[in-house]
């Protein structure tokens, strides 16, 4: 985080409180670009996770409390810092770990399932992230938190290079409100989400295999 440090010390005071998520747009087509990363749509259910004065609470994107729906995940995110607001999905995986939306419905009997995946840092230690490139924001999440629990995993993302071969950078000025959900899409199957796109900054490392086979891995994995 030393890099970023001084860009971190410039940013805004806020005090850690509900943000409201950012919504992806529904596309039937792949983008064109060299800017756009890939992460797999899981079925589970948007949360914002906010721990200010020693309290921990998990909020729906409706802001609904989840704290008393999923006391596991609840209990896992403790080693959220302080004064801090994260991004993710609360998510159960089946016995081979792939997303299983209905064992959501039974989340008292497969409590053990559900997670939480992290991808999102907003606020930090006070601090109002959500000028900041997504790239960087992901980067001081990976430097600053840490979770003692298996229960709680940071959500995978894939950029094109990795899909394709190829991977020019752009810039991401942010994502916060909803007015720019073009820069968070949804690319659909016969109507049914599959894979997910966000602007990158940065080349994250290079992973085999072909953007078609990714695509049909996620379309498999619903």
């Amino acid at each position: 985080m030393h890099l970023l440090g001084k860009k971190f010390a410039s940013q805004p005071q806020r005090q850690p409180a509900f943000i409201e998520p950012m919504e992806c747009l529904a596309v039937t087509k792949l983008p064109d670009g060299p800017e756009w990363v890939f992460e797999i749509k899981f079925d589970g259910y948007r949360a914002i996770a906010i721990k200010s004065d020693g309290k921990l609470n998990l909020v729906s994107r409706r802001r609904n409390s989840f704290n008393s729906q999923y006391p596991l995940v609840l209990k896992a995110l403790g080693d959220l810092p302080d004064e801090t607001v994260i991004d993710g999905e609360v998510v159960a995986l089946d016995e081979a770990g792939r997303p299983a939306f209905n064992l959501l419905q039974h989340f008292r009997a497969e409590a053990s399932r559900i997670h939480y995946f992290v991808f999102d840092l907003l606020v930090y230690n006070n601090r109002d992230l959500t000028r900041l490139p997504f790239i960087e924001r992901r980067q001081i999440l990976n430097s600053v938190l840490k979770f003692g629990s298996p229960s709680i995993k940071r959500k995978p993302t894939f950029s094109k290079m990795a899909c394709s071969g190829s991977c020019p950078r752009s810039g991401d000025p942010g994502k916060v409100t909803n007015s720019r959900r073009r820069f968070w899409i949804l690319l659909c199957n016969s109507g049914r989400p599959i894979l997910r796109y966000v602007l990158w900054t940065w080349p994250p490392p290079s992973r085999n295999g072909s953007l078609s086979k990714l695509i049909h891995e996620a379309s498999n994995a619903h």
